[in-house]
């Protein structure tokens, strides 16, 4: 469904090109300091060679000290600054790239675009390769690759089952759209997050709320602790002198062997720590993000305030369980490390920790992740509504029947998308006809995404829509499969199956797509299965639409109180006559225009008469 329109103005894209541009300021400028701070950095460090030198060869030299000592201080100073403007730097370029996205999704440049995530594509099953839902050039490269895994797999849900509370998810959808700083800082975490820890939130799912097994036991609680106070009294003795050194093998012995029987689960547990920590840095600034704002909307406010039950902020929660791992790690630097642990149970304590923090906030976390994945939903489909302004928010409705204004494909580029209406009846099918490349499909798929869009509270490419709760069903992409043992004929009756099965168990307005059903069979046994299947789908007050090549069919005598009829044509170029122009208009009634034979002749596949 192609056209010759011109593109219009989309403020959408000169807001991103702007943002574009000021980012990229933001990154040179940052990407200066940095390299301002790495010659203060050099230069301080050459400074250090003076007091260093100067103890070489007296070391009872205060002034020496005194120096080494702030210079010391401003070179930590200098590496603290470099590594905070590193991190200014990548969040500004995650932005630069985030907006140069936006721009792509716009043009609907889905070479671009990062490629829909593989994991989802269960999600949908066949109706996924039907629709165009998941893949290259789909809705779903539209809509993923904002959130983290949790936040993608929440909106594939809803694509896939529909929104559980439609008509609040369409208000927090509006409210959400205008607030593009807020929601591309919220896309920049979640982008950091998948960077660097991949899908691993599930992961921190599971290993935040084992509490099945303790890890430190009261019994150990009690023996750790003991064995700290004696070390730390015999460590007093020996400073007071008042006994000799060699005692403070005595708890330094008890404190191996405390380690020997608990080092191996601990080691365990901070290797399964280690998976985590990243996924905690971003999870505890979009939490924070989240809970910080004030919003309108009931979805919206319910999820700020699961935030907020736990006894702490989640964010200020999880920065504490981020340090708790960052102790952990401390193993990897052996010269400190080896002498807590030994004096001091270093291990014991941060599993202690780690295990307050687990009985605390295990019962909120898997709350948190959910307020996470719904905000990050609703903020997908609030983009798309920024992305497309002129799209509309459809009308769920408890009467029968469904239509469209204005409806266009919302894979097309909206300048070239040339927009059709759409009108279907309960127990009524609507019969597509036309040649080849005339739109057909494109039509049939244009009420499909725009329905799975309006099911999960999303705006819609029409300029208004009215749709009952209801079902779609759908019988378009078939394939036969070596491996299955399945025909192509095979592959189409399952699908018909499929719907059939569908249509009958559905307690919703039941919606089906059927596009050329059985082109693996004789066109006589076809007729007669084709009427036989739509006259079923109606009497289960089903509606939908179905395309076909064949005339016959279309005004076939018993689909007649069943059926109406549209059709798509070609213009026929007088100067050009082996040139096919389309204008993708849907008219009323039955094509009679045939292309085939003209299609071969123009691709150079010369037939005889």
């Amino acid at each position: 469904m192609k056209g010759m329109t011109t593109r219009p103005d989309n403020p959408a894209e000169g807001l991103c090109q702007e943002r574009i541009d000021a980012f990229t300021d933001d990154s040179q400028r940052l990407r200066r300091r940095q390299r301002y701070v790495e010659l203060g950095r050099l230069l301080v460090a050459l400074v250090l060679l003076a007091p260093i030198s100067g103890l070489w060869s007296d070391p009872k030299q205060g002034f020496w000290w005194g120096l080494l000592g702030v210079g010391a201080g401003i070179f930590v100073a200098l590496v603290i600054w470099h590594r905070r403007l590193a991190a200014q730097l990548q969040h500004c370029l995650t932005l630069v790239t985030l907006n140069q996205e936006s721009l792509a999704r716009v043009r609907r440049d889905f070479s671009v675009l990062l490629p829909c995530p593989a994991n989802l594509a269960d999600s949908f099953s066949e109706q996924g390769r039907d629709l165009n839902l998941y893949g290259h050039a789909s809705l779903g490269q539209l809509l993923f690759n904002l959130s983290t895994s949790l936040g993608d797999k929440r909106l594939a849900e809803w694509l896939s089952r529909g929104s559980p509370m439609l008509e609040q998810h369409q208000q927090a959808v509006r409210e959400l759209a205008p607030q593009l700083d807020l929601r591309q800082r919220l896309y920049a975490y979640a982008r950091d997050q998948q960077n660097m820890a991949g899908h691993r939130l599930e992961q921190f799912r599971a290993w935040a709320t084992d509490t099945s097994e303790p890890l430190v036991t009261p019994i150990k609680q009690r023996v750790g602790w003991l064995l700290n106070v004696i070390f730390i009294i015999c460590l007093l003795l020996v400073v007071s002198k008042l006994v000799a050194l060699w005692i403070l093998a005595l708890p330094l012995l008890l404190n191996l062997v405390f380690l020997g029987f608990n080092a191996q689960r601990f080691r365990h547990c901070f290797e399964q720590a280690d998976l985590q920590s990243e996924a905690l840095n971003s999870l505890s600034r979009i939490v924070e993000l989240i809970g910080s704002d004030e919003f309108q909307s009931q979805p919206l406010q319910q999820i700020r305030e699961s935030l907020l039950q736990s006894p702490q902020r989640p964010g200020a929660a999880l920065r504490q369980l981020s340090a708790i791992v960052h102790h952990s790690r401390l193993r990897f630097n052996p010269v400190p490390y080896m002498f807590l642990q030994l004096c001091l149970l270093w291990d014991f304590h941060v599993a202690f920790k780690l295990q307050q923090w687990r009985s605390q906030f295990a019962v909120h976390v898997a709350d948190w992740l959910e307020a996470i994945s719904h905000f990050e939903a609703i903020s997908a489909l609030a983009n798309l509504s920024f992305e497309n302004p002129t799209w509309g928010f459809p009308v769920c409705s408890k009467e029968p029947g469904m239509s469209a204004r204005q409806a266009v494909h919302p894979l097309l580029p909206p300048g070239i998308a040339v927009a059709n209406d759409i009108v279907l009846a309960p127990a009524q099918v609507t019969i597509i006809t036309g040649s080849n490349m005339s739109g057909k499909t494109t039509y049939m798929r244009t009420l499909g995404l725009n329905l799975k869009l309006a099911m999960a509270g999303g705006p819609v490419a029409c300029a208004e829509m009215r749709f009952p709760p209801c079902e779609l069903y759908t019988a378009i992409s078939s394939r036969d499969s070596l491996e299955q043992g399945i025909s192509y004929f095979m592959s189409e009756v399952v699908q018909i199956k499929h719907v059939l099965e569908g249509v009958e168990q559905s307690h919703l307005q039941p919606v089906f797509l059927l596009d050329e059903l059985l082109k693996g069979t004789n066109e006589r046994e076809r007729n007669l299965a084709i009427v036989a299947l739509l006259k079923k789908l109606c009497t289960q007050r089903a509606m939908g639409l179905m395309t076909t090549h064949n005339v016959a069919l279309a005004t076939h005598p018993e689909l007649q109180s069943l059926c109406k009829t549209i059709y798509f044509e070609e213009d026929i170029d007088e100067q050009l006559p082996e040139k096919v122009v389309f204008n993708y208009r849907l008219k009323e009634g039955v094509s009679t225009q045939t292309n085939a034979l003209k299609l071969l002749r123009i691709l150079g596949v010369e037939l005889d008469d």
